[in-house]
């Protein structure tokens, strides 16, 4: 259940991240609890899985970190910590979906376990939810300079769009299940969730 939780607790993870990165603060909470998610991906991967393609994806996250180490290694040795730590963020940023890929493989192969439809709802929820609460308290980040665009409380509002256009159709597509169904109570959580 550890991805229906990351899921659903992604856009306050983000808010947080966007808070202190217009803090100047660099390392973030988005990086730590990514690169954290990341290493237990690492972990669970190399020696607690079993299924019939670990060898493949042994060979594959093994891959993907030397080359990281590699890389953050020459970072530090051309630009010291600060320059180490600038590139950390954009790396955990670029690596992260092949390792969270490769755990979430690992999981469904061993257990059949995938992300549920509801935690996806809820997590575009909160996103639209907190974008809209932003706008309407005229609290929002504007994403250019000429005025138009919002982000809601968020940093990257490319990554957050596309984010939202990823999920808002699992989204709209349970809150029809809901609205489909004579339960009054379902009906009007197909309303909050849609």
């Amino acid at each position: 259940y550890i991805f229906a939780i990351y899921v659903i607790l992604q856009p306050i993870i983000d808010v947080f991240t966007s808070l202190t990165t217009r803090a100047g603060i660099s390392v973030t909470p988005g990086v730590v609890i990514r690169t954290l998610l990341m290493i237990y991906a690492f972990f669970y991967v190399l020696f607690v899985s079993d299924f019939k393609e670990k060898k493949l994806s042994v060979i594959y996250v093994l891959c993907i970190s030397a080359y990281i180490l590699v890389f953050l290694a020459y970072m530090y040795k051309v630009g010291g910590m600060s320059n180490f730590i600038g590139n950390l963020k954009e790396t955990v940023k670029t690596f992260f979906f092949p390792y969270v890929a490769v755990f979430a493989f690992a999981l469904y192969r061993e257990y059949g376990y995938t992300i549920s439809v509801k935690a996806l709802s809820i997590s575009a929820f909160i996103y639209t939810g907190i974008i809209f609460i932003a706008y309407v308290t005229g609290t929002s980040f504007v994403t250019y300079h000429s005025g138009y665009g919002y982000s809601g409380w968020f940093y990257a509002a490319n990554e957050i769009s596309d984010i939202i256009a990823i999920i808002a159709p699992v989204a709209i597509f349970t809150a029809v299940g809901y609205l489909h169904t004579p339960d009054e109570h379902k009906w009007k959580t197909g309303l909050a969730v849609g």
